[in-house]
């Protein structure tokens, strides 16, 4: 099994998806955070968010402890890409 960080799929043009294709999507992503769980006993992981990816400004960046997209507004709300779809997930310990 190898490790991943960060899953990314790019189409060269815009498609579209059949109506149960983000379903589907976020529930093999609950299987991955699934697995992480009995793999690491004492923590949680779940998906935590999905939808646009949010375009964080530099500030925002920073304190998320993410990398700036190029050409990021300094500070302020985040834009929102309406043609990606992002799902986010968290993780911490068991308590």
């Amino acid at each position: 099994m190898s490790k991943y960080h960060k899953i990314e799929v790019e189409f060269p043009f815009p498609v579209d998806v059949p109506d149960d294709f983000f379903r589907k999507l976020d529930a093999l992503v609950g299987e991955v955070c699934e697995a992480y769980e009995k793999a690491n006993p004492n923590r949680v992981m779940w998906p935590a968010g999905h939808g646009c990816k949010p375009n964080w400004s530099q500030v925002d960046a920073a304190f998320l402890g993410r990398r700036a997209e190029p050409g990021a507004k300094e500070s302020g709300e985040p834009d929102w890409d309406d043609s990606t779809y992002q799902i986010s997930v968290s993780e911490r310990e068991k308590y």
